[in-house]
């Protein structure tokens, strides 16, 4: 163990101690109360009996979990239950986002009082305002006091896909709420709010004003969706968050013009005056001045301490390696806020500097100069695809080229060009330096976007095969020996002898609406695709197509119980995405799809049957049932029927109605569920889709007293996100997604 930190010439004791606080920050922030970190604790303390080593680093993976602990009870936690029992609140803050949309108006708004409350300065509370009938006239850094309907913030929960409540923890988005009126708005900006609206006001003529907006201001406020799905699909995504490139350009640039200039000057300073030493603090000074300005993110804030931990190290002639200084600036982000371990730039942004480090030092040992431009992104494409199949379930394949383009376009010419531009256009009001470069990026751009297949889509994987990844390139890297493939070959081994189930249903978490995917081997029949909001928001499109593509699933048919807004929403999408095949079986080719045919299936070792009650005026009552059956185990989807189609139901087809799973009729409606209904079915499970406070009150009081009078097993999308539905040979095993994804500090 001696011998291997000799080899990296690292003082053992602070590198095992920042070890140590590094592992301890992520068991803090995803394991806390979980036997993972006892087992850490307990396997370090039995490993330090053979190496003190490892006591060193138990010594550290305790701090960190006392810095997790320490950071959430000062910054995070706010104990304010009583405004959930409150249907208006009167809450003072500062404007910190206003987006308009097809929606309305949402404020991102700095909580500085609730209900005449004040909240401790300290803790940055955001809430999340929307108005979907007024759009109020307030600006970013204004001073408001709102009346709002205000409750803790809680989103759509799915396996598998992004975690909007995890994203707002982050971003410190504790409430949300609808605006009921706005009584005062005061004009409060800071020097950042002024500097970032005449910045907007400097670039906004130009194709890739966002961009250049951005780039001096680290705000993301006016990239919509189109863009970050270019950039993404260009591999440029790293372009849009303020990071060590950013950094990197900003510090070489300011270099650069001091150094010009000191040459001019030299003739007059004393010689005792170190202008190189002189130039790198300069240099090291606007690099923190930009991060001040760009909002302190957490790639920016890594590269302003390797900036200056280099800038401390030429100048007091101090040995250290730059994996060390990469370490201690993991642990000085990790310091500061632990829960930064949330964040996706947190990997991209080490592993990639990392990998660009590794790369570097086996290039000047090969001596092939020629080629490291090239070597370098090439290794950064291939050791940052599991980073990019865990979030994004694909990768850009033209990212290798696109890279290489538009960095030095940035680097050389860009960043210089906007500096002049604001400069000409604070004062002179000029929009020459920057619009002959904006032509050629925007052609730059257009043309990488009409490559082929610009991005590929794949399967996703889960995270801890993406840590297990990583974990033996390290240990690979470290002691150049086959068995650092050990943890991934273990994972390997593992996930081949775990019992696969026959076939699987997926109720999704859509809020008030309908999803139910029947997959099978990789096939797939979906029953209902949920809703669409304000015209543009698609369950089908956001929950659905996403899940569909990060499980590898090919969707063969679909299934629309009733025309309805809640369980036909997303029916353009779909068609857009499989231009309606999928619905053929089913729905003949309508246009829109009503009525579905009574007919039956059979779908690899499942067989499926559809039918319906006597048709009727009421579009519920005229819903499509779908029964799926293994022989073994029956899944009933009955739609939106109600008492009069479940009566007709029992009396005409009761054979049909037999199953072990049931999803409640009508989301748990008063008017459905009834007594003699939910005899019939029998079921030992029944799943209600439903969404959290809703204003229709289900499921009702008395249908869930029938279920539990019967002693059905209660499942509620609403209370557990997605429900999951793995249906072995022999038994049925059901796993909710908020326990599934159940972190300490969401609860």
């Amino acid at each position: 163990m001696n011998r291997f930190f000799r080899h990296l010439q690292l003082p053992s004791t602070s590198v095992l101690i920042c070890l140590g606080v590094c592992l301890g920050c992520c068991f803090g922030v995803f394991f806390l109360d979980n036997w993972r970190t006892a087992f850490a604790c307990l396997s370090l303390y039995l490993l330090g009996c053979y190496s003190k080593l490892f006591y060193t680093i138990l010594a550290g993976f305790i701090l960190g979990i006392l810095m997790v602990l320490a950071h959430y009870v000062i910054f995070y936690h706010q104990d304010l239950k009583a405004i959930e029992d409150s249907a208006t609140t009167e809450m003072v803050g500062t404007v910190v986002q206003v987006d308009n949309s097809p929606a309305g108006q949402t404020w991102l708004v700095d909580v500085a009082a609730i209900a005449e409350k004040p909240l401790p300065w300290w803790r940055s509370s955001l809430a999340k305002l929307y108005s979907q009938t007024h759009r109020h006239n307030a600006n970013v850094g204004d001073t408001v006091t709102v009346t709002a309907k205000l409750r803790h913030f809680r989103s759509r929960i799915n396996i598998g896909l992004f975690n909007p409540e995890l994203h707002a923890f982050r971003k410190r988005v504790l409430f949300k709420g609808s605006i009921t009126s706005v009584t005062r708005v005061l004009n409060t900006r800071s020097w950042r709010q002024d500097y970032r609206v005449e910045v907007a006001h400097i670039m906004a003529s130009f194709r890739y004003g966002w961009l250049y907006y951005l780039l001096l201001t680290g705000d993301t406020a006016l990239v919509d969706y189109q863009d970050k799905q270019q950039f993404r699909e260009l591999g440029l995504s790293h372009l849009l968050a303020i990071s060590g490139l950013h950094i990197g350009i900003v510090f070489m640039l300011a270099f650069s013009i001091i150094k010009l200039v000191s040459y001019c000057v030299q003739p007059v300073l004393s010689q005792r005056v170190n202008l190189h030493q002189f130039c790198l603090l300069f240099a090291l000074l606007l690099s923190a001045a930009y991060v001040v300005v760009c909002g302190y993110s957490v790639s920016a804030t890594r590269a302003l301490f390797m900036a200056a931990c280099g800038v401390v190290i030429y100048t007091f002639a101090l040995p250290m390696s730059s994996l060390k200084v990469l370490l201690y600036a993991l642990t000085a982000v990790l310091f500061f806020n632990p829960f930064a371990v949330l964040n996706p730039g947190l990997y991209y942004s080490f592993i990639a500097v990392a990998v660009l480090l590794a790369t570097v030092t086996m290039w000047q040992h090969g001596g092939k100069k020629w080629g490291l431009l090239l070597l370098c992104q090439a290794m950064l494409f291939v050791l940052l695809m599991p980073l990019n199949l865990f979030y994004f379930a694909g990768f850009s394949v033209i990212s290798l080229f696109a890279n290489l383009l538009v960095i030095p376009l940035v680097s050389v010419l860009l960043f210089p060009a906007l500096l002049l531009q604001l400069i000409l256009g604070f004062y002179l009001q000029l929009h020459w330096p920057l619009s002959w470069l904006d032509q050629g990026l925007a052609w730059l751009l257009t043309g990488l976007a009409e490559f082929p297949y610009p991005w590929l889509e794949s399967r996703g994987i889960d995270g801890q095969l993406v840590a297990l990844c990583y974990l033996s390139l390290l240990l690979l890297w470290l002691f150049r020996h086959y068995f650092a493939l050990l943890p991934l070959s273990c994972y390997m081994i593992f996930t081949l002898v775990r019992p696969q189930p026959s076939w699987q249903v997926d109720f999704f978490d859509v809020g008030h609406g309908t999803a139910v995917l029947i997959s099978q081997q990789q096939n797939g029949i979906l029953y209902d695709i949920g809703a669409k909001y304000f015209g543009f928001y698609s369950m089908f499109e956001f929950v659905i197509k996403p899940y569909l593509v990060r499980n590898n699933i090919a969707l063969h048919h679909t299934i629309i119980s009733h025309d309805d807004g809640d369980h036909n929403g997303g029916i353009t999408e779909l068609k857009a995405y499989d231009k309606g095949n999928s619905l053929a079986y089913f729905h003949g080719h309508e246009p829109q799809p009503t009525l579905c045919q009574q007919t039956q299936l059979h779908f690899g070792t499942l067989h499926l049957s559809s039918f319906r009650a006597q048709q009727s005026n009421n579009d519920n009552n005229n819903s499509c049932v779908l029964r799926v059956s293994d022989g073994t185990f029956t899944v009933l989807l009955p739609g939106d029927i109600e008492a009069a189609a479940e009566q007709d139901l029992v009396a005409r087809q009761q054979h049909k109605l037999a199953a072990d799973i049931l999803l409640a009729p009508h989301h748990g409606s008063k008017s459905s569920s009834t007594a003699a209904f939910i005899d019939a079915v029998s079921p030992t499970q029944v799943i209600f889709s439903s969404a959290f406070h809703s204003p229709w009150e289900i499921p009702a009081k008395e249908v869930l007293q029938r279920y539990r009078q019967r002693q059905i097993k209660i499942h509620d999308t609403a209370q557990h996100g997605h429900i999951r539905v793995a249906i072995y040979n022999d038994k049925v095993v059901v796993e909710r997604a908020r326990n599934k994804e159940n972190h300490w500090f969401l609860r």
